[in-house]
């Protein structure tokens, strides 16, 4: 797989959810880079998405 920007992870992210992103960065979790999304969901929850930047996977 390809790799994914941070801005191909938010939209992945925004369109599968249908929430609002609150906020997007790019973390280094044990060696590797994770794209780490905060939505707030239709039913006004937050939810922390991970993102793997190497695969695009969700995590």
């Amino acid at each position: 797989m390809a790799p994914v920007t941070l801005d191909e992870a938010v939209a992945q992210v925004q369109a599968r959810t249908g929430g609002r992103v609150l906020s997007a960065e790019t973390l280094e979790e044990e060696g590797q880079r994770v794209h780490r999304i905060r939505v707030l969901l239709q039913d006004q929850r937050v939810r922390d998405i991970r993102v793997d930047a190497a695969t695009g996977q969700w995590q």
